[in-house]
């Protein structure tokens, strides 16, 4: 009993030191934004269909956020890994389908997947 009320109790330390060493939540958002320019941040906004050399070039440049239809797990690994290893700030994309309901079904639903990101 006392091995396992230790064992609690370090789990619980352990857990209060480690989210006490992380920057706030709020304070990396500030910390981002302050490092972006203005291109950078306008970049975000910017939704492209499909991917092209052009694009990918408008990508490392940090001028796109989003794509819509990119099918597939390598062509959506291929365009992620230039987002998060050859752009300024690593930001990685969102990535979404334009699919006219019942024409097509994907799993896992894009949306949904977004809906399960619980930071709390």
């Amino acid at each position: 009993m006392k091995l396992r009320l230790t064992f609690i109790i370090a789990s619980a330390l352990i857990s209060l030191f480690t989210l006490l060493a992380q920057p706030s939540r709020d304070h990396r958002v500030d910390s981002l934004l302050a490092r972006m320019t203005l291109d950078e941040k306008v970049g975000q906004l910017v939704q492209y269909s499909g991917t092209s050399a052009e694009k990918e070039t408008l990508l490392r440049e940090g001028k796109i956020g989003s794509f819509l239809n990119i099918v597939g797990a390598k062509a959506t690994r291929d365009v992620q890994r230039i987002a998060v290893e050859e752009t300024r700030l690593k930001i990685p994309l969102i990535f979404g389908l334009d699919v006219i309901h019942g024409f097509r079904t994907t799993f896992p639903i894009p949306l949904a997947t977004a809906c399960s990101w619980d930071l709390h």
